[in-house]
């Protein structure tokens, strides 16, 4: 008789189990965030030898600090710290000495030594 009942509820314990294990599991999986990559804008995108340029950047580590610099290895902004929520604002002016042509400026994170391109065109 003991052994009829069990047989009966085999199936059943086996099905109570495996949903039980697969919630388990589901629970536990590790939730991934996804990080937004630092960015950086620039207004204007293109101008004549000293022109005002503004820099706005995003999403860096807050507290790090940050160096701007001209494609030729010219400091335009020697160092700013990136505030509590990871932005930043800068002005610097393109060099006279530069000719016509995209030209890249380099926003250092002088922390990390991560480096982001941003490309102004010289008219």
């Amino acid at each position: 008789m003991l052994l009829s009942v069990i047989k009966r509820r085999f199936p059943l314990a086996v099905v109570s189990v495996s949903l039980l294990m697969a919630l388990l599991l589901l629970n536990i999986q590790p939730h991934t965030a996804f990080a937004q990559s630092p960015s950086i804008t620039i207004d204007p995108l293109q101008g004549p030898r000293g022109t005002l340029v503004n820099a706005t950047g995003s999403n860096w580590t807050p507290g790090d600090h940050m160096q701007v610099t001209w494609e030729n290895g010219a400091i335009l902004v020697p160092d700013t710290t990136i505030d509590t929520n990871g932005n930043f604002v800068v002005s610097f002016i393109v060099p006279d000495t530069t000719t016509p042509g995209a030209r890249t400026i380099s926003f250092t994170d002088l922390n990390s030594g991560y480096s982001q391109p941003v490309t102004f065109t010289v008219t």
